[in-house]
């Protein structure tokens, strides 16, 4: 179980990073925009603020299959199995 845990808690922490990476990607090639709205840094930053409690919904839903893997995989572990969670 603790396994599994930890999986998954590694899998959740990399996918937060990847929205924040995609979310600060965006914002470097939209900054002529934004510095013409006249936003300051804090608003900027507020946008990674505003916007984890839905990386953090899209993060379960992505997280709800490799959690059933996961799961069977703990209780029965064939070698198909193991490669559909490194899938």
């Amino acid at each position: 179980m603790k396994r599994i845990l930890s999986n998954l808690l590694m899998q959740f922490v990399f996918w937060l990073v990847a929205f924040a990476v995609g979310r600060a990607v965006f914002m470097t090639y939209y900054a002529g925009l934004i510095a013409d709205e006249h936003a300051g840094v804090w608003h900027v930053l507020a946008a990674f603020w505003h916007a984890l409690p839905l990386d953090m919904a899209t993060t379960c839903y992505i997280l709800f299959i490799p959690f059933l893997v996961l799961v069977v995989q703990s209780l029965w572990s064939p070698k198909w199995l193991n490669w559909i969670h490194l899938v």
